[in-house]
């Protein structure tokens, strides 16, 4: 199997042209109970925005991304917002298991977009690394594309749309669930989402509750794990 290739594809121009979309943070973010107590980790930040949109939610929050410069664009524009309860760090998230630094320190680890990016083996090493930074109870919560949503099915036929190239292992939740436990998770928690184009999520709030076809319709996952 092959290894994910973070630097080729998670370069500059990468960050650069990744759109923003303020839909699918606020939906994310709504979606989502932080407390003011709350220290959140989220791995795999990119340029900020998650933690940027919860910053006057919670006590500190701290990003991890393998890109430096991804990690420097956030701060910058934490600093010209004047938030000053967040910080970024480019490190290895499988590394972050053996950095004491960090064990046992957060009551959230996110993990935004991110599994669709990582085979299986990556994955299990990641949710590893969220268990040793976690407190005790403490809960990853997960936001992916469905593998089982209409339009990811047809991407991955290749039926009128292509997969994005980094989008290696789009899955399902009973995928991601097995991956979850074997690395200490319970209490697992589900919703679906729709997708955050205007016009995608009017249709799937529609069918996604429609009993013969939501499956198909269920855009987005989030999930949340406790930690045992």
């Amino acid at each position: 199997m092959a290894e994910e290739q973070l630097d080729q594809w998670y370069d500059e121009d990468y960050f650069d042209q990744y759109p923003k979309h303020e839909r699918r943070i606020r939906q994310i973010v709504d979606h989502t109970k932080f407390e003011a107590t709350d220290s959140v980790c989220e791995f795999g930040c990119g340029l900020g925005h998650i933690l940027l949109a919860i910053a006057d939610r919670i006590h500190h929050g701290t990003g991890i991304d393998v890109s430096e410069y991804a990690c420097s664009t956030a701060t910058a524009a934490a600093e010209k917002s004047g938030i000053r309860n967040l910080d970024f760090r480019s490190l290895d998230i499988i590394e972050l298991r053996h950095e004491n630094e960090y064990s046992n320190q957060f009551h959230k680890v996110l993990m935004m977009d991110i599994s669709e990016h990582l085979y299986d083996d990556t994955l299990r090493a990641f949710f590893d690394s969220a268990k040793s930074v976690l407190k005790p109870r403490g809960q990853l919560i997960l936001h992916t594309p469905n593998a089982e949503y209409i339009l990811e099915r047809m991407k991955a036929r290749n039926f009128i749309l292509k997969q994005f190239e980094s989008h290696i292992a789009v899955r399902s939740v009973a995928q991601h669930i097995p991956i979850l436990e074997a690395a200490g998770f319970s209490q697992i928690d589900v919703q679906f989402l729709p997708h955050h184009n205007r016009i995608l999520n009017l249709l799937d709030r529609v069918l996604m509750h429609v009993p013969i076809v939501k499956r198909f319709f269920r855009a987005r996952i989030l999930l949340s794990a406790t930690l045992e």
